[in-house]
């Protein structure tokens, strides 16, 4: 029997839900380290799959889910953006599962499936099986990403992203398909896959459906509303088996009884291996965090107010901390100073936009000691007339998150003012966001290695743990942004410059110089805005204290916010 002729339709009211026959196989699974918009989670490993399985063509309609919503017991009509052939989304992890599941029993019933088979969604190795089709580049067309987070002609051909989606989701079927004849395999919506959500392991596997148990469920392929790097072949993330993502489907798979009843897998308790919970055994207690924040405050002096801060030694560290007395906002001072912005060739993790060389601030600034809080914005954007918590996660400790570039210069300049008609503005300075050299200068604070923990280890289980020590990201975060100040702050006093929200910064994005530089503020046009540090949802490469992120000005996201600093006006 030729593959085509095992091509199956499943017969949904007057509907055809049509699949493709996957023959057994082995293939190389995960991304290499060089991989643009890899996953550090997705270590090359060798799969062998020895029984085929079926696919759907295209992710699951919202046609196709309605015919069984009401049999399987799911609320129908779930998803934000309308239309029949539009993918379906919002859509649980169980409510798919049990979607899955009434399929299976009517196809038994009637004497339609092939013995030993279910219907359920794909392993993620199925997955990725079918979604390379045989290709071992970063997308199924044979191409490579030539962007990890701006626009990419060739993913533009297979392809539903933030650069041409239009943040919506579109018909199935609208890009090109790869070689085995899979549509939307990149984009539209991501896909949840069977497994457990862990690392891979190193070791060659044959027919692996992931850990017994764990917190998050697999998510392959990225979505509308995903840059680049989150739409390759390899790019993967977990997802809680309740959420409900307006950028989250399900492709149908006919494929071998994978042994676990699907009761069995609904009632599996949602625990996270210890190994994935890895953090150092002598990592503080939040309650010694805090303790650590009152005594490191306190050191600071960060307490005092502006008119004491003024007279402190410029040319030192730390010398003119003050509190803005109505926000209780806490900024440190960073003298003027040299130091070398980038990366070095052989740092791991890096990018091309990072090249190394030297940066002189001739004049100090502040900068907030913490992301600026929604309490604190709060405060002001009223009177700046923008929404006075527009954030995703809420807390009044937390960071203000979901504020597009416009809105939060607006909210530097009305504080700005405020602060001006106090009588608390140095001359020549403003609140403003950071440049970009500044950023990076005070998330170094006088570290020249990856991380502002000044270690050096960059691989492996020691890694995590020093990584965790300092900030909120893909494996702890629990994908949300976390209260200000709750990882450990750096040597001059600064907390989350990596993860928990990505920040604003002043600079349009563009080359960085050959050679030195004074007072950089980047380049005078573009259409990108630069921001830093890396968030909660992202792998440790990307907090990095020299990765470089882009985005356009009017994006408001929930994984962004940002810093402010009180600093010589640019104009």
């Amino acid at each position: 029997m030729t593959e085509e002729s095992k091509d199956r339709y499943v017969k949904l009211g007057s509907l055809q839900l049509e699949m493709i026959w996957c023959q057994p196989g082995e293939f190389i699974m995960g991304c290499s380290e060089d991989e643009e918009g890899d996953s550090e989670d997705a270590q090359l490993h060798s799969v062998t799959l020895t029984r085929g399985f079926w696919l759907g063509r295209y992710q699951v309609t919202q046609a196709e889910y309605d015919t069984l919503a009401a049999a399987a017991g799911v609320p129908p009509s779930p998803s934000k953006y309308v239309g029949e052939r539009r993918p379906i989304e919002r859509v649980t992890w169980v409510n798919a599962v049990k979607w899955c599941q009434e399929l299976t029993k009517r196809e038994r019933e009637a004497h339609r499936l092939p013995e030993g088979y279910e219907y359920r969604l794909p392993t993620e190795a199925e997955w990725e099986y079918a979604c390379r089709a045989g290709t071992t580049t970063a997308l199924n067309n044979g191409k490579i990403l030539t962007s990890g987070n701006g626009e990419c002609p060739n993913l533009n051909e297979v392809a539903w992203y933030d650069k041409n989606s239009g943040s919506e989701t579109h018909d199935v079927g609208q890009k090109l398909p790869n070689r085995w004849g899979f549509y939307d395999m990149h984009g539209n919506v991501e896909e949840w896959c069977w497994d457990w959500y862990d690392e891979y392991s190193a070791e060659a596997v044959v027919d692996p459906k992931g850990p017994d148990v764990g917190r998050y469920r697999v998510c392959r392929g990225g979505n509308m509303g995903g840059m680049a790097m989150g739409c390759s072949s390899s790019a993967r993330k977990g997802g809680n088996t309740m959420n409900r993502r307006c950028y989250r489907g399900f492709r149908l798979a006919l494929g071998p009884a994978l042994g676990v009843s699907l009761e069995d897998a609904l009632a599996t308790p949602h625990q996270p291996q210890q190994r994935v919970q890895a953090v150092p055994e002598n990592q503080p207690s939040m309650e010694e965090l805090a303790q650590m924040r009152v005594e490191m405050e306190e050191r600071l002096k960060v307490n005092r107010p502006f008119a004491e801060a003024i007279t402190g030694d410029e040319a030192v560290q730390g010398s003119r901390n003050f509190l803005i007395d109505d926000l209780c906002m806490k900024m440190l001072w960073c003298p003027a100073g040299t130091f070398q912005m980038g990366s070095p060739e052989t740092e791991p993790g890096r990018n091309n936009d990072e090249t190394l060389h030297g940066v002189t601030l001739t004049r100090g600034f502040w900068m907030g000691m913490y992301e600026v809080t929604q309490e604190e914005y709060s405060l002001i954007a009223d009177c700046a007339g923008l929404r006075p918590r527009p954030a995703n996660f809420a807390g009044l400790r937390r960071p203000i998150e979901t504020v597009d570039y416009e809105s939060v210069l607006r909210w530097c300049r009305e504080l700005t003012y405020l602060e001006f008609i106090s009588g608390r503005l140095p001359d020549g300075y403003v609140y403003r966001l950071p440049t970009e050299a500044e950023w990076e200068y005070a998330c170094r604070a006088g570290t020249t290695t990856i991380f502002n923990h000044a270690w050096d280890e960059t691989k492996g289980e020691e890694a995590r743990k020093l990584f965790e020590l300092v900030g909120w990201y893909k494996y702890n975060s629990g994908y949300k942004s976390h209260v200000v100040g709750e990882r450990q702050a750096n040597a001059w006093g600064f907390c989350d410059m990596h993860g928990n929200v990505r920040e604003w910064c002043m600079d349009w994005y563009g080359e960085y110089p050959a050679g030195p530089a004074t007072d950089p503020h980047g380049p005078a046009e573009g259409t990108l805005r630069v921001t830093r540090g890396g968030c909660y949802g992202d792998y440790p490469r990307h907090c990095r204290s020299a990765y470089r992120g882009s985005i356009e000005p009017v994006a408001s996201k929930a994984n962004i916010g940002f810093r402010v600093v009180l600093a010589p006006e640019i104009r």
